[in-house]
């Protein structure tokens, strides 16, 4: 089975990516160190930026991610910042932001492989869905913020509400992580 180390402090990341990987035979380690998020950058370019950069530095085959979340009704805010947004409103300032307006919203996550002295790959996706009106499973500690307040397209219930494979047959990470397996098994 091949090996990859994935960039990251967050273990529910490390569990949702590890389960998508190990589905096309690769096995995945954590390296628990901090990316470099310039945020004024886009998903892709800081994925891209930090795979090279731990692959160099680290000498092994590294994946890393970045998502960013896009209100439609506040100009994509708040963009490749979702955990600056967070910390500085909290799930009641961003839901009073959207109140009466549109609640469209999407993730777009881009994830990026890269072995030592290579040029990283990077794939792409985006899962639409809308806002919630409340807060749901304020008290589910291994799932991500966003998914208390998200429900994808076609659904009837927030992310948070669903098992760990229901959310890996549609999630936007999951997607891009089954891609990104494809072209390092290539």
């Amino acid at each position: 089975m091949k090996e990859v180390f994935l960039v990251t402090k967050n273990p529910e990341k490390l569990e949702e990516i590890s389960a998508v990987m190990k589905e096309k035979g690769i096995s995945v380690r954590q390296l628990a160190l901090e990316k470099e998020e310039d945020k004024s950058l886009s998903v892709e370019e800081i994925a891209v930026h930090n795979a090279k950069l731990f692959a160099e530095k680290e000498q092994k085959p590294v994946i890393v991610d970045d998502t960013g979340i896009y209100f439609d009704a506040l100009d994509n805010f708040p963009g490749s910042s979702p955990k600056d947004a967070f910390h500085e409103f909290g799930f009641d300032g961003l839901l009073k932001k959207v109140e009466g307006k549109e609640r469209g919203m999407r993730f777009k996550t881009a994830a990026a492989y890269c072995e030592p002295g290579r040029e990283p790959i990077v794939v792409v996706e985006e899962l639409r869905g809308r806002l919630t009106e409340k807060v749901y499973g304020k008290d589910e500690k291994r799932r991500m913020v966003y998914e208390r307040i998200f429900i994808p397209e076609g659904g009837d219930r927030p992310m948070v509400l669903m098992t760990r494979e229901e959310k890996n047959k549609l999630s936007h990470r999951a997607k891009a992580f089954r891609e990104l397996a494809g072209k390092i098994k290539a």
